[in-house]
Parts: structure tokens; C-alpha cells; sequence
């Protein structure tokens, strides 16, 4: 696995157990001292608050 592949990781939920999309941001470097992947979760779902974004991120 390299940043930027798109992999189906099992999430488990409250009620159920659902596989989701996820995109890997770990690096080659991260995976050769340590077991686990750091991944990103992909919505479709925009959540945005104006008020929370810091100005260096605009």
C-alpha cells in the first residue's frame, strides 16, 4: 500500500459492521517501523463550519 490508494476497510458501527472506501496517508517510510496504516475516510457527506477554519487554512 502507497498515500493515495483507495482501499475497503471494515468499520465497525453501533449497530452494524460496514465496509467503507478509505484512501491510505500513511507513508512507505510510516509502514517500515510500525504495523499499522493510517488511512482517510471517504463521504460523500460536506460538512462545513466557516468559524472553525483557521485563517492559515483559507
Amino acid at each position: 500500500m502507497k498515500p493515495g490508494d483507495v482501499v475497503w476497510i471494515v468499520f465497525p458501527g453501533v449497530v452494524q459492521t460496514k465496509s467503507r472506501p478509505a484512501v491510505i496517508l500513511s507513508s512507505a517510510t510510516y509502514h517500515t517501523t510500525r504495523p499499522d496504516v493510517i488511512v482517510g475516510l471517504v463521504t460523500s457527506q460536506i460538512y462545513f463550519r466557516p468559524k472553525t477554519i483557521p485563517k492559515c487554512c483559507l
